[in-house]
């Protein structure tokens, strides 16, 4: 099964061929799931929970754009990537406090107000009298 995800995610994603990130990727989640026990909860946990749709939505794009200066301080390897990932995360923060935060607090009432006006546009249907 493992085999056949792979895969398939490769044929998606040719360039993954050869970066591997789908294999990083499972190999964090299983570890994550089996080590589960001992990862006590804690801010920075909590924080990075919290982070995983930011950098989920913002991954793919914003890379190379958070790139270009990098590239052009001369930065390549290793130091590249982490100063890219630093940063892609730190705009992820700012992100998360600014939009998502308060975008979950507005939604909530929202949501409430909307399901409260469905509940009472919910008409009966009369049951014919045989």
């Amino acid at each position: 099964m493992l085999y056949i995800s792979m895969s398939v995610i490769a044929n998606y994603q040719p360039i993954w061929k050869i970066s591997h990130y789908a294999a990083y990727a499972t190999m964090i989640f299983f570890t994550a799931f089996f080590l589960r026990e001992r990862l006590a909860d804690s801010k920075e946990l909590r924080l990075l929970s919290d982070l995983t749709y930011s950098v989920y939505l913002f991954h793919n794009w914003a890379w190379e754009y958070i790139a270009i200066p990098f590239k052009a301080m001369g930065l390549v390897g290793i130091r590249e990537q982490l100063a890219i990932t630093a940063t892609l995360l730190a705009f992820c923060y700012v992100m998360h406090i600014t939009i998502e935060k308060y975008g979950i607090k507005l939604g909530k009432p929202v949501s409430k107000i909307l399901g409260r006006s469905k509940s009472k546009a919910t008409v009966e249907i009369p049951q014919p009298v045989s």
